[in-house]
């Protein structure tokens, strides 16, 4: 999966990592679209001791469940979620 990671302040980079895999009670989703809050915009600009890089910002995510881990049964693949 690809990503961009804060890397040091005022600092992002595209980087790929392996594509994620859910244990049990869990779902993968594939984000479609992320917000940037006022906190991660305090991390990017170095002023919070809480963002500390490397990390991969924007934690408000929307999307569609790609993969389900076994025990999931209310959620199905392909369903639209929100994650806040």
């Amino acid at each position: 999966m690809k990503a961009l990671v804060y890397t040091a302040p005022h600092k992002v980079e595209k980087q790929n990592y392996p594509d994620p895999s859910p244990k049990a009670g869990e779902v993968v989703v594939r984000v479609r679209a992320a917000g940037v809050c006022g906190s991660d915009l305090l991390g990017f600009l170095g002023k919070s001791k809480k963002r500390v890089p490397p990390l991969i910002l924007g934690h408000e995510i929307g999307g569609e469940v790609a993969s389900l881990g076994s025990g999931v049964t209310d959620l199905r693949v392909g369903q639209r979620v929100a994650i806040m």
